[in-house]
């Protein structure tokens, strides 16, 4: 009897694979058949052998469903055109499944729900539209759900909050409209139950309202991107204690407050970015403690009092925007020391 293989099929390097099932070879045949590839020159070696498979690429075909051991699937940065299969849902042992980077178009098909292993799906820089599938909350091992890029609109759906395992989440430039629904408010309380959660970008969408309440008792976040959208609200009151935040982008919007007092205790912060909101208040003295800030940019606010000589301890500093606040005094001589 023939052992059980872990298939990992890695199309974007166009590895060699043997196959110990007949069987399946046939099936990668068929989905080979279906290639979109004018010389061929991608796929003419195939050969139904020990070899089946020396590099392809993808349209979409229910042959596929039939490689119902393959584990690993990576079809990224290609030229790949039409629809995802709604077949994949037969993948039960699939774990990482990478189609980004293609030029894929139609819906995300519901049926990827069924994907109950995969930890890693992620089908940003495509053409797909429509709206986020609710189906997807049933991924209960999802940790990276990467979907910027595409043309997805309508709302962003709560049953994302029953993704307890994600830490990944990245729905940039699309055209996500509305507020961030009232269940968003949960979505980020469900998802920081053990500390999980560390990137959340929704930048360049259609969204509108307060950032969640919920992303407070998020202290695992790490990189957190929402510009370039009509955000409103008290930035002084908007976030909490993130320890481990890296990176904040909160440019382009209608926040008005203070810089938030939390983030004093972001040791690790790299690069902070609130340029062209209302917000006002000054610059406090606890800025000297982020040894490792590369970036500040806090341009087009209404900020006052003076430039602190405590910059001169940012010795990682590469950018520094402060332009057009209400910023006086003099420039410190310990800028240059």
């Amino acid at each position: 009897m023939v052992p059980r293989i872990f298939y990992f099929l890695q199309l974007l390097t166009l590895f060699a694979i043997t196959f110990a099932s007949t069987e399946e070879a046939t099936a990668l045949l068929k989905w080979k058949a279906t290639f979109q590839n004018k010389n061929n020159s991608l796929s003419a070696s195939w050969k139904l052998s020990t070899d089946a498979c020396r590099g392809c690429s993808l349209v979409s075909s229910p042959a596929i469903g039939n490689l119902t051991n393959l584990v690993y699937l990576d079809l990224s940065i290609n030229q790949i055109t039409g629809s995802i299969p709604i077949t994949l849902r037969d993948l039960i042992e699939l774990k990482i499944l990478y189609l980004h980077s293609n030029q894929l178009s139609g819906l995300i098909p519901s049926e990827l729900g069924n994907l109950e292993n995969v930890n890693d799906m992620e089908l940003s820089h495509n053409n797909l539209t429509s709206s986020i599938p609710t189906t997807l909350d049933d991924l209960t091992e999802l940790k990276i759900l990467y979907l910027n890029s595409n043309q997805l609109s309508g709302l962003i759906p709560s049953e994302l909050g029953n993704l307890e395992n994600l830490n990944d989440m990245e729905l940039s430039h699309n055209n996500l409209t509305s507020s961030i629904p009232t269940t968003l408010g949960q979505l980020p309380e469900h998802l920081c139950q053990g500390g999980k959660l560390e990137n959340f970008t929704m930048n360049s969408n259609k969204l509108t309202g307060p950032i969640p309440s919920g992303l407070k008792k998020c202290s695992s976040l790490k990189f957190v991107r929402f510009n370039n959208y009509s955000f409103t609200g008290n930035l002084s009151e908007a976030f909490g204690i993130h320890p481990e935040l890296q990176f904040i982008d909160l440019s382009n919007k209608d926040f008005h407050g203070e810089l938030n007092n939390n983030w004093r205790k972001c040791k690790n912060l790299i690069d902070l970015r609130v340029a062209r909101n209302n917000i006002g208040g000054s610059i406090t003295p606890e800025i000297g403690n982020f040894k490792g800030l590369l970036g500040v940019d806090l341009l087009s606010n209404h900020l006052i009092g003076l430039i602190l000589k405590e910059f001169r301890k940012l010795r990682s500093l590469v950018n520094l925007f402060l332009q057009n606040n209400r910023i006086s005094g003099n420039i410190p001589e310990e800028l240059g020391y």
